[in-house]
């Protein structure tokens, strides 16, 4: 009887441990990478106050296009305050050019190449909306902006922080991007100065991506102060929008919308007509695109439901703390005897 009950036992406990094993992080994690691209707004701008110049995107010249230096005294009050010089409120209405030969501090134009993303994509088939956690993210962003137009004529590399976010899909498709990591830039000032860091905050926010870095190198004279300021839409990321009326809000009005327009197809169809996917049909894709923004406010509420969905760090402790409460019980050592 007592070995019968041992067998019973280690029967009714093979679920939990299978269950435990399968959810620890020392399992095999399943990643992809994807590339991902944008399109840099106008007023994308690079600075190098050291000749009190800047580089806007939009007022390149020439084909193909090149970039022109103008100067920031003519928005700025005066050379002795540009210690103090704020480019987040910089908003010149003349661009008076500098001298000097044509440069192309973006080499690319507004076509940005913003790099590759790891994902762990283990729990991704492709089918309604699911999300997945960012796990690495590599950019090299001197084939973006400014790769040789410092005064010392050399590139700069880059380095991402810690990298924690979230991509959501939905039937495949990438609807959202949420990312917000520290970048580092770095030149090889030598022999003068060695390696000098420029640190500031790259991000992804629904479809858009924003990169801010400001920093300053002392010379003895003038500081070698660079300044990157880029925004933009990434390329992959599919905009979905369940707010019908433009109320800026995601509400019960949106779902009569969705419900009034269920069935229809064209190409005209919009938000308006409760297609919230950018396809050209108003099915179920669409309730799940409202579903998921209900109650989310601002224009063209992007969807963020990352509270609802366990990280994966809590799903990995979870699993230890079943696998030790199964391995630490004494019972474990009994049941092997039969």
């Amino acid at each position: 009887m007592e070995q019968r009950n041992k067998n019973m036992w280690f029967r009714r406990r093979v679920p939990l441990l299978m269950f435990a094993i399968a959810i620890c992080p020392s399992m095999q994690v399943l990643a992809a990478d994807m590339q991902l691209y944008g399109t840099a707004d106008g007023d994308s701008r690079w600075f190098e106050l050291f000749s009190n110049a800047f580089v806007q995107l939009d007022q390149g010249t020439g084909d193909p296009k090149q970039d022109v230096f103008f100067s920031v005294l003519p928005g700025a009050p005066s050379p002795q305050e540009l210690e103090y010089f704020d480019p987040l409120t910089f908003d010149p209405q003349i661009f008076q050019p500098l001298g000097g030969s044509a440069i192309d501090v973006f080499p690319r134009d507004e076509a940005f190449d913003l790099g590759v993303a790891t994902y762990d994509d283990q729990t991704i088939t492709g089918s309604g909306f699911e999300m997945a956690a960012i796990t690495g993210y590599d950019v090299d962003f001197a084939q973006n902006i400014a790769d040789d137009d410092s005064v010392i004529s050399r590139s700069y590399a880059t380095t991402i922080g810690t990298v924690a976010g979230t991509f959501s899909f939905l039937d495949g498709q990438l609807i959202d991007a949420q990312l917000n990591v520290e970048i580092t830039f770095t030149y090889d000032f030598s022999p003068q100065g060695g390696l000098q860091d420029y640190v500031g905050q790259f991000s992804l926010t629904g479809n858009q991506f924003d990169l801010f870095v400001d920093g300053s190198f002392s010379t003895g004279g003038s500081p070698l102060r660079y300044i990157w300021d880029s925004s933009g839409t990434v390329d992959q990321v599919l905009e979905v929008n369940a707010d019908s009326d433009l109320d800026l809000d995601v509400d019960g009005g949106d779902f009569l919308t969705w419900q009034r327009g269920f069935g229809s197809s064209g190409d005209e169809l919009g938000p308006a007509n409760g297609n919230f996917n950018g396809d050209t049909a108003v099915n179920a894709a669409d309730l799940a695109v409202w579903q998921h923004q209900y109650g989310e406010s601002g224009s063209g509420a992007f969807v963020t439901v990352a509270a609802s969905v366990p990280e994966p760090s809590t799903l990995a402790g979870l699993g230890w703390i079943l696998l030790f409460a199964f391995l630490g019980s004494r019972r474990w050592f009994y049941c092997l005897e039969f």
